[in-house]
């Protein structure tokens, strides 16, 4: 079972690689309706993946609001919440954060078939702006989980 942070880690490679491939991508999708439908899937999953990032954040806000002696819904009936468990939490994110990461692989695979070429400069910045979008928030979040 991989930890949070692995699955962070294969979700920052797989949109590295994805990132160099986006403008032959764009390129292609006015020619071929395959290509335009792997960028519309390919946008979806970045939505999805903003709202995880969001949740994580979230969640080390929440955390560090704790810590410095805010009462958030606190004793039992918070901790066998949902939304305030930080065990559950842990759990359910994973869970979705895996399936994230499973959906970008698939996403790569499709992207490999497509033979795009890639844009080595592209491998940080540029393209489609829902990728570098997700970078810069997979950032902060592995920092917010680095001070946990």
């Amino acid at each position: 079972m991989y930890s949070i942070e692995q699955r962070r880690e294969k979700l920052h490679s797989l949109l590295l690689a994805i990132n160099q491939v986006i403008n032959d991508a764009e390129e292609q999708a006015y020619k071929k309706p395959a290509v335009k439908s792997w960028i519309a899937q390919l946008k979806l999953a970045a939505c999805d993946a903003d709202d995880i990032l969001d949740e994580l954040h979230y969640e080390a806000l929440r955390s560090e609001a704790l810590r410095s002696g805010h009462k958030i819904n606190s004793g039992v009936r918070g901790f066998f919440s949902p939304h305030y468990n930080p065990l559950l939490f842990k759990y359910k994110i994973g869970k979705r954060l895996q399936e994230i990461v499973e959906r970008f692989g698939d996403l790569v695979i499709h992207m490999n078939l497509f033979a795009f070429i890639k844009d080595w400069s592209m491998s940080m910045v540029g393209g489609c702006r829902h990728i570098p979008m997700l970078m810069s928030k997979m950032l902060l979040a592995e920092r917010e989980i680095e001070r946990k």
